[in-house]
């Protein structure tokens, strides 16, 4: 979709919007885009994108063409969004929308905005659930040494992958897989600790 045919599609786009209040509504609102990046429940790709967009949006912010939003809804909690200037009084597509067209083109074509960051957090993730997991399997983390995830997940990926596959939240490795790795690295008995 080219630039223009977007802008026309995309401001004022919130006028559409179900049970919607938007408190600090500007002047010219309807030359205004929101989008909606990501909510209190939100996945982990959905939050690796929502940050991405910020960082693009960052040269804009402060030329006030993109305004950082927080609302709240009642099925999700709170709602993370951007509002976008679509045109400058002139009638011209903003620089700033310029950049959302690309964005949303973006992940039209292709999901990820930035597949680097998507896996740190996918992994940072896995280790979270790996050291709950222990946990909730009764490991106590004094009798390990310290940052053992670390080592689990080396585990696990060596001699249990499918434990790693990730989810909409990042790899939960069950609490069996995770005693094995223990019991393998560590020669603990989990039923000890």
């Amino acid at each position: 979709m080219n630039v223009g045919q977007r802008a026309a599609e995309c401001a004022g786009n919130w006028g559409e919007f179900d049970s919607f209040a938007w408190h600090k509504k500007p002047d010219d609102a309807h030359d205004w885009y929101i989008w909606y990046t990501h909510n209190r429940d939100s996945g982990l790709l959905e939050q690796s994108n929502a940050e991405q967009i910020g960082k693009a949006f960052e040269p804009f912010i402060d030329r006030g063409n993109v305004v950082a939003e927080h609302h709240r809804r009642w099925a999700v909690g709170w709602v993370a969004s951007w509002s976008i200037r679509v045109y400058n009084n002139d009638g011209a597509i903003t620089p700033a929308f310029i950049k959302c067209a690309e964005l949303l083109d973006s992940l039209e074509q292709y999901l990820v905005l930035d597949e680097d960051h998507f896996a740190e957090l996918e992994y940072e993730a896995a280790l979270d659930n790996i050291q709950q997991g222990g946990q909730d399997a009764g490991i106590d983390d004094n009798l390990l040494p310290r940052e053992w995830e670390y080592r689990v997940f080396e585990w696990l990926w060596d001699n249990e992958q499918g434990e790693l596959e990730a989810g909409e939240h990042g790899a939960y490795p069950s609490t069996e897989a995770i005693e094995r790795a223990v019991k393998a690295l560590f020669d603990l008995e989990v039923e000890s600790c």
